[in-house]
């Protein structure tokens, strides 16, 4: 059974975050207060401070739960053997999770987020993609094809998750997913077959 109190404090974490999420649609976080925040949910500035420190603080804890999230989600992609089904899953998953967290994730990565955060996400994303694709490679490709390899993938999905949420009824998380997993299957195929010196 969840208690009472953590029912409550999820509840009030999640109004915040919607509260800041609307905030930074229009404002970047720096020139967000938290009275402003406050106002905007409809509580008392002592209960903000029951959570969070600061507005900075709120966005670090929230940033740090999704950058943990993608490394579980990428570790546990890299100790799987990566099949056709293995990897549709994994971008489903992906995509379910982008969509259910859509205008957040909009808001984080646009010119009113967080840099640096940005910037954290994209070397996580670059250095355990890499992992993956040498895993995935091994034996099959030099060194440099495993980088080009890996900067198409990651700039391919990232491109497709960019323009979905600028546009999220360009599809269900399941067509994106599939539509993303046809393009690497299609664009590593390709690869294969135009350097048949290459093992596939």
């Amino acid at each position: 059974m969840v208690n009472p109190r953590d029912r409550r404090v999820r509840k009030t974490e999640e109004q915040l975050v919607k509260g800041l999420t609307k905030l930074m649609k229009n404002k970047s976080i720096k020139n967000i207060t938290v009275r402003e925040l406050a106002d905007e949910v409809d509580i008392n500035r002592s209960t903000f401070y029951l959570h969070y420190k600061d507005i900075f603080d709120m966005v670090e804890k929230i940033e740090n739960e999704l950058a943990a999230n993608l490394i579980s989600t990428l570790d546990e992609l890299n100790n799987n053997h990566i099949t056709q089904n293995i990897l549709l899953d994994f971008l489903n998953d992906t995509f379910e999770t982008i969509y259910l967290n859509s205008e957040l994730c909009a808001v984080l990565l646009s010119s009113n987020g967080d840099i640096s955060f940005q910037k954290k996400l994209r070397d996580i994303i670059d250095t355990k993609t890499l992992e993956i694709v040498n895993t995935y490679l091994a034996g099959k490709a030099t060194k440099d094809e495993t980088l080009l390899i890996t900067s198409f993938i990651i700039n391919g999905i990232l491109g497709i998750i960019s323009t979905w949420l600028q546009n999220i009824s360009l599809g269900t998380p399941e067509k994106m997913a599939a539509t993303a997993c046809s393009l690497i299957e299609s664009g590593i195929n390709d690869f294969y077959t135009k350097n048949p010196s290459v093992p596939n």
